[in-house]
């Protein structure tokens, strides 16, 4: 009877799932089976997306709002997704709604949380989102989200793609003919997409469909998602209000007078930060000692806290605040540096750009092309551009991240566009210098580690926070991280009191394995480090993004007094205009020296050169593995 009853009970919940859920018929099944084979990757798709703004006027403001419905299909037996929407003080999100495929709302509990950094919540970002539990395979939601801006100057940018593939998408926009606003298309190029214009009498609208749209894709060291996905970066130039024209960002003058909106009434008479500049520059006579001396305590002494993106904040943080809180993000951090500098009578500018990490410009007026703010010095022949998020940046030097780009400097009323200077060398060089002789079948001798440029400062950051008992350690065991057969000893330590000095490690090295003998010859394997072949990037589908220009060289220099060295003066080695890459191997004047070089001429690798990359590293690899014969003479 229990077993009946419990039955029974099975029963009556499966019809309850059945109505309220709806159980997937056979066909969806079978179409979830042939999505399946061809997207072998994906767990879910998305089978249709629709998403419509619409534009209104309120409290004098154009305000924007986002309907976006999105039908999902799972193509494994069981999947969870997350979805989610960001929003902030200049955007809410009104509806968040999940159904079953049979149109009943599904009463999943969504959750609203501060987007936050390092544990720090400093923005009023935040995060609504929920999760998607698809219990078997054909199993479909749809998903309902409105968002309004309430200001439009805040809606930047619209991607047209998501985190799963889209098998069709319609995005509707419907400008009225109150409103000029231009749409910017970007990476448009491969894409399935068609676009229509539609004049109506009281509007025009846009109509783009899409067809078989990628997923995004998450992979390390990727290039923005501007340079990559289709979207476009929206444009609003002016309206009409009461027969009344209002410019929104007609030109770039129209941006930098909102911006000095946020920034003329600030306060900077911080008695505690005053106090401080003084002090550190306390007996300095030289204006440049003055200004390098603030800037390194900011580095030191500030945290900074990023948040690049969904963030609505575009007005500097008080200097006195992010001095008494010790963190701040770039604007809190380059204003604090303006207030200090003031303080001993010089006079810095903040400055607006944005990174390498956008692709936009400024002959698009936009808030989506800033994402940075640091100060500028006008008073030398040259601008004197200073970062202070860039921890154990040299004075005078200029982040990989932001060379090249265009900086908007504030001067008064009006402002100054000045471009920030690309380096003038390829050279950021890591190189690892070893001179071994042969001593009872290993390979023993001097070992030293040169960093130069951009390179230094991953080291300086990371040797940083090692605690002061385990910096030796540390030590030993970055510089055997590469090369598991190497043993070192006497290890010289790295100084943090003077950033701009190169860095140089010198030790001594053994190499263990790396040598046996059979009869009067020594069979030598000369692959003393993995390093180059880690870099082999397989299966990728973006463009790599190195961190800055690369110089990388591996030199073993090896003693071959005594002995006849026999299949050396091998050398791989390809070149264009993007990177280097070379392996030689010669035997000269009693001495058997391997180089391995890698320089990038550009901080971006293209997708189209990556198989031509594999190629060749994996001929090094091939040529480093192979051993070399020495006979004794």
């Amino acid at each position: 009877m229990k077993i009946y009853y419990s039955l029974l009970l099975c029963l009556f919940s499966f019809s309850v799932l059945c109505q309220i859920r709806k159980v997937p018929e056979d066909s969806i099944i079978n179409l979830a089976k042939e999505y399946k084979f061809k997207y072998p990757e994906e767990s879910v798709i998305i089978t249709s997306s629709l998403v419509e703004v619409n534009f209104d006027i309120k409290k004098g403001r154009v305000i924007a709002e986002l309907n976006s419905t999105n039908n999902y299909l799972n193509l494994d037996t069981k999947s969870y997704i997350k979805v989610y929407e960001f929003y902030d003080e200049k955007s809410e999100i009104n509806k968040f709604q999940v159904r079953y495929a049979n149109g009943n709302r599904a009463n999943i509990l969504e959750e609203d949380i501060a987007y936050k950094s390092n544990e720090i919540f400093y923005s009023d970002a935040r995060i609504k989102y929920l999760e998607l539990d698809f219990p078997l395979q054909g199993f479909e939601y749809s998903t309902f989200i409105q968002k309004a801006f309430k200001d439009i100057k805040y809606f930047t940018t619209l991607y047209l793609n998501e985190e799963n593939p889209i098998l069709e998408k319609t995005v509707r926009i419907n400008i009225p003919k109150w409103l000029n606003i231009e749409l910017k298309e970007f990476n448009f190029d491969g894409i399935n997409i068609t676009k229509e214009v539609i004049d109506n009498d009281d509007s025009k609208v846009y109509e783009f469909r899409l067809k078989n749209v990628p997923a995004s894709v998450d992979e390390d060291n990727m290039l923005g998602p501007s340079f990559l996905y289709p979207h476009l970066l929206i444009l609003p130039k002016k309206f009409f209000e009461k027969e009344e024209e209002k410019n929104i960002f007609l030109s770039l003058d129209d941006q930098y007078n909102w911006y000095r909106t946020l920034t003329k009434d600030l306060n900077y008479s911080g008695e505690d930060y005053s106090s401080k500049a003084k002090q550190l520059t306390l007996g300095l006579e030289n204006d440049l000692e003055k200004i390098k001396k603030i800037y390194y305590w900011i580095q030191d002494n500030i945290r900074y806290i990023a948040f690049e993106n969904g963030i609505a904040g575009f007005k500097p943080e008080e200097a006195s605040q992010v001095y008494l809180k010790k963190y701040g993000d770039c604007k809190g951090m380059a204003n604090l540096m303006k207030g200090m500098l003031k303080e001993i009578g010089v006079e810095a500018r903040l400055t607006w750009l944005g990174t390498n990490h956008l692709i936009y410009d400024y002959s698009t007026p936009s808030l989506a092309v800033d994402n940075h703010m640091i100060c500028t010095i006008l008073d030398y022949s040259e601008p004197l551009f200073l970062d202070p998020t860039e921890k154990y940046n040299p004075f005078g030097k200029i982040a990989s991240r932001i060379q090249g780009k265009v900086a908007l400097i504030e001067n008064g009323d009006d402002y100054i566009l000045k471009n920030i200077p690309k380096e003038n060398k390829i050279l950021n060089k890591e190189e690892r210098v070893f001179n071994l002789k042969i001593v009872n079948d290993q390979l023993v001798g001097d070992g030293v580690l040169n960093y130069k440029g951009e390179s230094c400062k991953t080291i300086y950051r990371i040797y940083d926070k090692v605690k002061t008992d385990k910096k030796v350690d540390f030590l030993d065991y970055f510089l055997k991280i590469k090369s598991p057969d190497l043993e070192v000893n006497n290890v010289s330590e790295i100084s943090l009191e003077d950033r701009e000095t190169d860095i140089s490690v010198n030790y001594k090295a053994i190499f263990e394995n790396k040598l046996s003998s059979f009869g009067e010859n020594l069979y030598l394997d000369l692959k003393l480090s993995n390093a180059f072949s880690e870099m082999i990037l397989e299966n990728r589908k973006t463009d790599f993004l190195f961190p800055y220009k690369k110089n990388v060289i591996y030199k073993t220099i090896i003693d071959s007094k005594g002995y006849t060295v026999q299949n050396s003066n091998e050398i791989v080695s390809f070149k264009n205009e993007n990177f280097s890459l070379e392996l030689k191997i010669e035997n000269k004047d009693e001495k058997l020296t391997c180089t391995l070089e890698l320089i990038t001429f550009n901080n971006v690798l293209p997708l189209s050169d990556i198989e031509i990359w594999n190629k060749t590293l994996k001929e090094i690899e091939e040529l480093s593995n192979k051993q070399i014969i020495l006979k004794k003479v």
